[in-house]
């Protein structure tokens, strides 16, 4: 009986004890801001308040950001990339000692193998619409080999690359073949470990036969996606 007794006189002095420190913290915050959040476990009382929030969002924006920067590029030896670029161009073509103006749109998948840590090699079909000024559209499509080099550790998220390659291709309009030679770079950003965005400013050096010749600038947009074997 004697026992019963004391469990119940602590009960009642724990409940008197949890009550007095509700009002307490009613009385605390009666006058200024309220908290975020109060809510309640057992005789316990949580609180968080704006300050405790925006530390707590500025530790976890930094710790995001640093994986994010962090993350290891699948760039390294023996890797695959398979992906792709395209580019809206305004071109200038020259014949005969006469220039004449064109705009296009350029598709270039690409699959490649990466020989050395940064450096890949592979190749690229071609597909591309050209609208010269007073003549009709032409349909090119063609392959050629190219090599690529990131400049940056592959553990970096944002990295940069330098591209070089060789077409060769034909069109709709004509039965002779062409030959092209396109360099490219850029910044590239790593969405994780295999995704990658590329924006690249492209320069093309063409030649249809001989005589006519035509240059080639744009911006390229594209994305890849890194295999690791």
């Amino acid at each position: 009986m004697q026992t019963l007794d004391f469990f119940l006189c602590w009960k009642q002095i724990l409940q008197t004890l949890r009550s007095k420190m509700e009002n307490l913290c009613l009385l605390m915050f009666q006058n200024h801001s309220p908290p975020n959040f109060i809510f309640r476990k057992d005789s316990t009382i949580f609180l968080l308040n704006n300050k405790t929030l925006m530390k707590t969002t500025k530790l976890f924006f930094i710790l995001t950001l640093f994986s994010f920067l962090t993350s290891n590029a699948q760039i390294t030896k023996r890797n695959w990339m398979v992906g792709g670029t395209g580019s809206f161009y305004s071109a200038q073509l020259k014949d005969n000692n006469m220039t004449s103006n064109s705009i296009g749109l350029e598709l270039r998948p690409n699959l490649g193998l990466f020989v050395m840590d940064k450096f890949a090699l592979g190749i690229t079909p071609l597909f591309a619409f050209n609208k010269p000024e007073n003549n009709s559209s032409v349909i090119s499509y063609g392959v050629g080999p190219f090599a690529r080099y990131y400049f940056l550790k592959p553990e970096n998220r944002i990295n940069v690359l330098a591209h070089v390659g060789y077409s060769y291709y034909g069109n709709n309009s004509t039965s002779d073949n062409s030959s092209a030679l396109d360099f490219k770079a850029g910044p590239v950003l790593f969405f994780n470990s295999s995704v990658a965005l590329e924006m690249t400013l492209n320069y093309n050096l063409n030649k249809l036969d001989s005589s006519t010749k035509y240059n080639i600038f744009s911006l390229g947009l594209g994305f890849q996606i890194h295999l690791e074997k």
